[in-house]
């Protein structure tokens, strides 16, 4: 098995625009959620997302809004990841990497 610094480049570069941010999150069909929840989000997505989850917050039961997830990048082996991060909380946050093991 190779060390995850002993494969080839692919040559591959990804740029990805963070935002943390701050907005409703509804849990289910039946309301249940976190008025205060905390979200990393693309930064093309981020107005729209923080739009549609206040519009369906502020309904008189409040509705999930699917693009409301856990952000994930995943990225090829020996390939360069740029995260330029926005903290747009008023608080402290960061990201944390995890990389997992390939099997050949």
């Amino acid at each position: 098995m190779l060390e995850l610094s002993a494969y080839p480049s692919p040559g591959q570069h990804r740029v990805y625009d963070i935002e943390a941010i701050s907005l409703p999150i509804i849990y289910n069909k039946f309301g249940d959620h976190d008025p205060n929840g905390l979200l990393y989000v693309l930064k093309q997505d981020s107005e729209r997302i923080q739009r549609e989850a206040r519009k369906r917050f502020e309904l008189p039961v409040p509705q999930p809004y699917e693009d409301v997830q856990p952000l994930v990048i995943r990225a090829n082996v020996g390939a360069t990841v740029q995260i330029n991060f926005d903290n747009k909380l008023d608080r402290r946050a960061s990201i944390h990497v995890r990389a997992f093991p390939t099997t050949c």
